[in-house]
Parts: structure tokens; sequence; C-alpha cells
């Protein structure tokens, strides 16, 4: 006779991953920042993944290798919110450009203004612990 205790948890794990998946499927709309920044930072955050920019650009040192990394663009450039309306208004070269509306223009800046106060962009200024934890090299 075999045993079917295998199965059940086979089932149970699997009911565990779906719920799961949808879980995570659904929080990004409606999750709020954990440092109280704000809905137009949140906003901003989704404008950033609804057009994918992830994919060419970098935030924290995470992402695509095409484009510069975005972490601190904002402390970058003397005029900071109009850099970053007109690289996403004009493109470039490699940048297409995006037909943004006003208000997704200035919750996109509001976004990198807030990754840019809340974190550095160059990984190898961090050092990985055996536990998997990230710390600056400095601590």
């Amino acid at each position: 006779m075999i045993a079917k205790w295998p199965v059940y948890v086979f089932v149970l794990l699997c009911v565990c991953y779906v719920s799961y998946s949808c879980l995570i499927w659904c929080l990004p709309g409606n999750m709020a920042l954990d440092d109280g920044a704000g809905d137009l930072v949140a906003q901003g955050r989704m404008v950033y993944q609804k057009y994918s920019c992830k994919s060419c650009h970098q935030l924290y040192g995470l992402g695509g290798h095409l484009g510069p990394d975005l972490t601190n663009v904002y402390e970058e450039h003397d005029t900071a919110g109009a850099y970053i309306r007109a690289m996403v208004q004009v493109g470039s070269r490699q940048m297409p450009r995006f037909e943004l509306s006003a208000g997704e223009q200035r919750a996109l800046v509001a976004f990198f203004k807030h990754a840019d106060a809340t974190g550095v962009a160059d990984p190898r200024e961090f050092t990985t612990s055996a536990w998997g934890s990230i710390a600056p090299k400095n601590e």
C-alpha cells in the first residue's frame, strides 16, 4: 500500500504557493510605503513599474544594464525635476520617449527624489554576511 502522506504534503505546498503568488500579485497597487513617503511616491513607483524602466535601468544596483542607475539621478543634476521630465519626454539615442501625463511625471520625479534620499546606488559599497544580510562596508 502506497502512503498518501507525501501526496497531502505536495497538495498543501501547491495551495500555499498559489495563494502566496496571488497575494503578491495583488499587493503592489495597494501596498503603502513603510516609511510614510506618501501617495505621490507610491504612484511614482507604479509609473516606474508600468513602463518597465527596470528592464534598462537600475535602482539600488538592481535591474537592467543598458541605461544608467537611477538611484541618485535626482541629486546628480541641479534642476533634477526638469532633467528627469526632459529625459522622459524627449528620450535619447537608446531610450525611447514616453507619453506620460503631467501627474505621472510629477509622481516619477517624487519617486526618484525619494529613492535618492533613501539609498546609494553602488552595490560595491556594501558587504554581504554569511547569513545573507547586507550592510555598508564602513559599519
